[in-house]
This record gives C-alpha cells, sequence and structure tokens, in this order.
C-alpha cells in the first residue's frame, strides 16, 4: 500500500482550505489499500488513517480468483465474515498448468488445510469475485473500522518537508 508517513496532512483544494493532521494516508482504496488502512486501524485502534479514493463505488473491475492465502488476509483484517456474507462464487481449488508438461494439474485446498500450520483455522475455500462488489466491501469494513474515507477525491500533490513526505493535497 502506499503510505505518507506520520503527522502527515490532508490538504483539500477548494474555496475553503482545509488541513487535517493523520498518522498514515493511505492512496488508492483498491483491495491493497483497504485493507493495509483496515489493518492499520484494527491493531492500532488509536491511530488516525486516512484513505484517498479516486472513483465513487462501486466500480467496474474485471473480477479475481483467490488463491487460499487470501483467506488468512481477510481473517487478520477482520472482513472475511463480511466476504463470506457476500455470497460470492466459492473455490475450492485451482488448476495449475506449467513447464514443459502442458496436463493441467488439479490441487484442492482441503489437500493443504490442516496438514501446513500456517493454514490452520481458516477455510478449506477461497472465492471468484467481482470486483466492483469486492472493493466496496473492504472499503466499506476500513470506514467502519474508522478509517477516514476521501472519496471520490484526486491526489494532486504529495507535500514534503526536505525528503520527508509529509502530506497530500487533494481535489475533493
Amino acid at each position: 500500500c502506499k503510505t505518507i508517513g506520520t503527522g502527515a496532512r490532508v490538504r483539500r483544494a477548494s474555496k475553503h482550505r482545509m488541513a487535517e493532521e493523520f498518522d498514515v494516508i493511505v492512496i488508492g482504496g483498491g483491495p491493497a489499500g483497504s485493507l493495509c488502512a483496515a489493518l492499520l486501524r484494527r491493531y492500532t485502534p488509536t491511530m488516525r488513517v486516512a484513505l484517498i479514493e479516486r472513483d465513487a463505488f462501486p466500480r467496474y473491475h474485471i473480477g479475481e480468483s483467490f488463491v487460499l492465502e487470501v483467506n488468512r488476509i481477510l481473517q487478520d483484517a477482520g472482513v472475511l465474515e463480511k466476504v463470506e456474507q457476500a455470497d460470492f462464487l466459492r473455490k475450492a481449488g485451482a488448476t495449475y498448468v506449467w513447464g514443459t508438461d502442458r496436463r493441467p494439474w488439479p490441487f484442492l485446498f482441503s489437500e493443504s488445510t490442516g496438514r501446513r500450520p500456517h493454514f490452520d483455522g481458516i477455510k478449506d475455500y477461497t472465492f471468484h469475485v467481482e470486483r466492483a462488489d469486492f472493493d466496496k466491501v473492504l472499503l466499506d469494513h476500513a470506514r467502519e473500522l474508522g478509517v477516514e474515507v476521501f472519496q471520490p477525491a484526486s491526489v494532486n500533490d504529495v507535500l514534503f518537508d526536505g525528503e520527508r513526505a509529509t502530506g497530500v493535497r487533494i481535489q475533493h
């Protein structure tokens, strides 16, 4: 995720100049940005986190088909249950093709869960998601955790004090 320093400021470009201070500013509200902001707030609830997203949601994006490891990240961020409730297509495995032998190699996630420690406690399936809906679930979750979301908003400038990024100027 793209974060900008401590004591960072968001300045809104408008006729009413307003500066707000945050500990972290995340630029981009897609899955990486929303999960980064959610994790920051979940594990440090007193941290002031701003997330700046250019587009209004839902927005079109091509779908995603996850591997099992994504469940751990969703669980750590506290959003796995919401993803489950969104009724995305459940995926029990994958098929891989690589190397000189081009025969497909099917793989069931249940073959890994319970056998390797880093899979303990997570489901033996993951999801194929519609990104417009998935991105909104993640951004809404970050907002519910206390992330201040500026959307739609564009970052016009990154502010520096010497080489240290200290804030951003946004159009909101």
